[in-house]
């Protein structure tokens, strides 16, 4: 069995407000305890609505943002803000990333010949003839004439300028790329060419994706496994076609359903209702409690309000995690008088 190419371990992320409507000294859960990992070669998709945590979690592993507990492992080895600078640097080229809205990740004041270069200039010793050819080599694989390497990012439609965020991101030959809703932003008849030149470049250069999203379709076509986010914490944790065939978790089922079908005659499923919990002032015990219908069906048993569920294994699934009283190997029924456990979800 391979090693994971990045593993996230009880990934921590709060924020404290210091004034609001929440009053001073308020704490934001915006990430509680995470843990999941990349297979070389694979697509993890993190899924959930806004507010979720799952953007928040991104930019942790892109180092964006110090976590305020846990840690991140790359190849095994542990990478983190304030790190060992070697260490930082290989992770720094080894991980890219792709963001919702090309416009805004690309500079205007650069030719795209330029900004696909300067990731080259800062950590390659090329001279000026190898890294043209190089910029057209990158345009040339995602679809872009190289000879529109001296326009500006606004000469191209948002279909183009995502192809020009993409060709910047391999650059420096990149080992795992996240992609924070890489289409979201983009008209319904280009998304699926991007997305086939995403799965095209994966399978040609063996990258390992870790996908943002709260498009359940995308997530379906271009994913291997799938951890789904609510409130800062993942509630379940299996491979695509398990999930998409059988989902376990309340949130899970509810997303699924509200998916619409192309078949007309197809109705749509039941959407879960209420608001994403808010993360400065979260509801005691699960946290998906007051909007989950699993709960209303069973009578509203005390412990959804009194405990936090931990993970358990589906079905004597290994690879298949699940956080619910009522969902798991031990879980199904509804025993409320069995003992309460508490816990964040993490993967084993």
């Amino acid at each position: 069995m391979t090693s994971p190419i990045l593993e996230a371990r009880g990934l921590v992320k709060h924020f404290t407000l210091s004034a609001g409507m929440f009053g001073t000294g308020a704490t934001v859960r915006a990430v509680d305890g995470v843990s999941f990992s990349v297979e070389p070669g694979k697509t993890l998709a993190i899924v959930g609505e806004s507010g979720s945590g799952k953007t928040t979690t991104a930019r942790l592993v892109l180092l964006l943002e110090e976590p305020t507990g846990g840690s991140i492992h790359y190849q095994g080895e542990r990478v983190s803000i304030d790190g060992d600078r070697e260490v930082l640097k290989r992770y720094r080229r080894s991980v890219q990333a792709v963001f919702q809205d090309p416009y805004s990740s690309l500079s205007p004041r650069m030719r795209v010949k330029d900004i696909i270069a300067e990731p080259l200039r800062i950590h390659n010793d090329m001279s000026g003839s190898e890294l043209e050819d190089r910029v057209a080599e990158l345009l040339e694989e995602v679809g872009v004439s190289p000879g529109r390497a001296k326009h500006y990012p606004h000469q191209f439609s948002g279909g183009q300028a995502q192809r020009i965020a993409i060709a910047r991101a391999l650059a420096l030959r990149p080992q795992l790329i996240v992609l924070d809703e890489p289409v979201s932003a983009l008209d319904m008849s280009i998304r699926a060419q991007i997305l086939n030149l995403l799965v095209g470049l994966q399978a040609r250069f063996g990258l390992s994706y870790l996908l943002i999203s709260h498009d359940l379709s995308m997530v379906e076509h271009m994913s291997h496994d799938v951890g789904v986010m609510y409130a800062g914490q993942l509630v379940e944790f299996t491979d695509a076609e398990r999930l998409y065939r059988d989902p376990q978790h309340p949130y899970t089922e509810a997303l699924l359903a509200a998916v619409p079908s192309l078949d007309p005659d197809v109705p749509l499923g039941n959407i879960v209702g209420g608001e994403v919990a808010n993360p400065a002032n979260l509801p005691t015990g699960c946290r998906f409690h007051p909007r989950c219908p699993l709960r209303t069906e069973l009578g509203s048993p005390p412990i959804c309000e009194t405990s936090d569920p931990v993970t358990a294994k589906v079905k004597k699934d290994s690879s298949r995690l699940c956080a619910c009283h009522f969902r798991g190997s031990d879980r199904i029924g509804t025993d409320h008088d069995r003992p309460e456990k508490s816990g964040s979800v993490h993967q084993a």
